[in-house]
Order: C-alpha cells, then structure tokens, then sequence
C-alpha cells in the first residue's frame, strides 16, 4: 500500500513536470495557444461519479497550458465556491452535483467573482502566438448572464477587447491588432466558458448590426405597404 502511494505521488509530479516544461516550451518558442477546449484535462484529473461533488484539484492537472491568478483563488473540480474566487472545471460526468452541463465535449470552465473590489477577479492566462491569419476570437459563454453580476471581461495583450454576441452562444471580438505577436489572453469575472477559437473572419462592428437590422426592418415595411396596396 505505501509503495502504491509512493508511485501514484511520484507520477503525479511527473505530469506536473512535463506539463510545466511543455508549457515553458509554448511560451519561450511562441507557439500556437492548447487547450481552448479544456479537453486535455482527459486522464489527469479522476472523475467523479454523476450527481456527487468534487473538491479542490491541482491547476497545472485541471488547466494544462493556462494559469490562474487573482488574490486567494482556489482551483476546483465539480464544485461550486462559498465566496473565494474561484477558477472550476466541470465535467465529465453529468450531471453533477452543481448542477452545471457541458456547453461542448466533455468539460467547460467556470470562474467565480462575488464582487469584493479588494480581491478584484479571478483570472485564467494564456500567453501565445496569435496567429497571422486570426481576425477574431470568439467562445461560448454559458449562465445566460454573462454581461451582469462581476462583469466579464477579456484582455489580449494586456487590452481590454469589447465582447458582443454572435448568436449560438458565443461572444466574440476583434484581435486583428494583435494578429502574429506573443500575447497574454486572459479571462476574467463571472462566466462559464468553453471551445475558444481564433478566426479568419472578421467581426462586425456593432453599428454594422445595427444598420442591417434597421435596413431589414425597412425592407419588411416596404413589402407590407406593396401587399396592402395590391390589396386595395
């Protein structure tokens, strides 16, 4: 039995080792961002029945590639937070205890922020090569209230990117600035967070919406004038 411990120890920080070194590679090289998806938490961390709680786990096991900042954050695994900032992956089993349901594959990202201006957010970073062709970013965003409570927010190079919906529910926005340069993505406040992509597409400004539904409306009043006067 102590030599089982012993080993299982051992190869725990073995992982912690590789994903460390694998992670200082990333940054040093520029390579492309990992883990958008949070997939590669797939047999590190133990899964825990349907229905039942976890606890708190190890960040570099739980977020392979990110790492998590902000006062006294705690890194957790199927559970919720009392009051401490907190950074939460969810998943594989559902439904859990939380209560909360993958936005896509088997796990997605939860961070918490009660508002305490002292403490300030939770955050999860990223530093990595934007790539050449990346016009956007966009995620989906579960909780339906993304836009309230502790305010989300994501930055990019230490910027603060305007976030707006896109439909299906993914918020997007506009990194072209940063296209090929190293850069810090970071997340923070409250949101439920899954399957980050970088795109070749531009977004739309938000005027740009604006104009094509006011342009749409216009049009749908033009074809019911048409219809009533070929009724009369």
């Amino acid at each position: 039995m102590k030599f089982s411990r012993r080993y299982a120890e051992f190869d725990v920080r073995l992982i912690r080792l590789a994903v460390a070194f694998l992670l200082l590679l990333q940054t040093v090289s520029g390579q492309s961002f990992v883990n958008l998806n949070f997939e590669s938490a797939r047999g590190l961390i133990p899964r825990t029945p349907a229905n039942t709680w976890g606890g708190f786990v190890d960040p570099i096991l739980a977020f392979p590639g990110w790492t998590i900042g902000g006062n006294y954050t705690v890194v957790g695994y199927n559970t919720l937070s009392l009051g401490a900032l907190a950074v939460i992956l969810m998943g594989p089993n559902f439904p859990n205890a939380p209560g909360y349901t993958p936005l896509e594959g088997l796990y997605s990202t939860l961070l918490e922020y009660f508002g305490y201006p002292s403490l300030g957010p939770a955050t999860l970073s990223q530093t990595a090569l934007v790539p050449a062709y990346a016009l956007s970013m966009n995620f989906l965003a579960g909780n339906g209230d993304v836009f309230n409570g502790g305010g989300v927010q994501v930055f990019l190079g230490g910027v603060p990117v305007p976030l707006f919906s896109i439909g299906g529910g993914r918020l997007a926005a506009d990194v072209s600035a940063f296209s090929g340069t190293v850069s810090q993505l970071t997340f923070s406040g409250n949101i439920y967070i899954d399957d980050i992509q970088l795109s070749p597409t531009s977004v739309p400004e938000p005027n740009s919406f604006f104009i094509l539904g006011a342009g749409l409306f216009f049009l749908r009043c033009r074809a019911a004038c048409y219809s009533k006067i070929e009724k009369h």
